[in-house]
């Protein structure tokens, strides 16, 4: 018999109330997005303060995305952090970090985190993958050009010059849109758990305009990630 897989979700923020009250938060669009897998979860809510667990028991790590900006440097930020940079030197965990998470790991890995000063880059937003991100397990099935939702104002500008981490992709605006840091961790800028609907909603909430449309990458980038980092880990007995 087999044992479900355990994933642990760091939050990192909760989203406009009306967007939590139609569509949930965060953490729950992971669990809505994968919902077809057989998957037992536990949120921690660090942006409250709450403790990051022992990772043992656990298959994987999903970080969330957040109103926050990681330059702000609260103490919770700066704990996950920490732990990271932990994640990133044992490589002992699968860890899938998006937008916030993908610039807590930035930090991490001893890079800048700034607002982007080309502006916001929101909507559904064309992602150019490069040879090494088209090879990458985590796209696996996608075209060269990944179409993903977006909603972010800060991004990594730059990262230190290390042998285990890459850029995968990019767009004009953003020109580290994903990074895989060793065989353990993967991180994107944009929302692969973000659908259409969600996002219009979002902006809506939040006036602004953007444009948005359908599509089902995101969605598969999500099942290449519990494909190859969490299912071949699963205990079978």
């Amino acid at each position: 018999m087999s044992t479900k897989p355990h994933i642990l979700i760091l939050k990192t923020g909760t989203t406009n109330p009306p967007v939590v009250e139609r569509y949930g938060d965060y953490d729950d669009w992971f669990q809505q997005c994968l919902q077809n897998h057989q998957l037992d979860w536990t949120v921690v809510k660090v942006y409250e303060g709450q403790t990051i667990p022992d990772i043992v028991g656990f298959d994987g790590v999903m970080i969330t995305g957040s109103p926050s900006s990681v330059w702000e440097q609260e103490d919770w930020m700066v704990q996950t952090i920490g732990w990271l940079e932990e994640r990133v030197t044992q490589q002992d965990i699968p860890i899938l970090a998006v937008c916030f998470g993908h610039q807590l790991l930035g930090a991490a890995l001893g890079g800048t985190v700034e607002p982007n000063h080309q502006g916001a880059e929101n909507g559904t937003i064309g992602v150019q993958l490069n040879l090494l991100g088209q090879q990458d397990p985590l796209f696996q099935g996608l075209s060269e050009t990944i179409q993903v939702q977006s909603v972010h104002k800060d991004i990594v500008v730059s990262l230190p010059d290390r042998t285990d981490t890459i850029c995968l992709g990019s767009t004009t605006n953003t020109v580290i849109q994903a990074l895989g840091v060793g065989q353990q961790i993967r991180s994107v800028q944009f929302h692969p758990e973000i659908i259409a609907p969600v996002l219009r909603k979002l902006f809506e909430v939040r006036e602004q305009q953007a444009h948005v449309f359908p599509s089902t990458d995101g969605v598969r980038i999500l099942d290449n990630w519990i494909h190859h980092w969490i299912l071949p880990s699963t205990t079978v007995s």
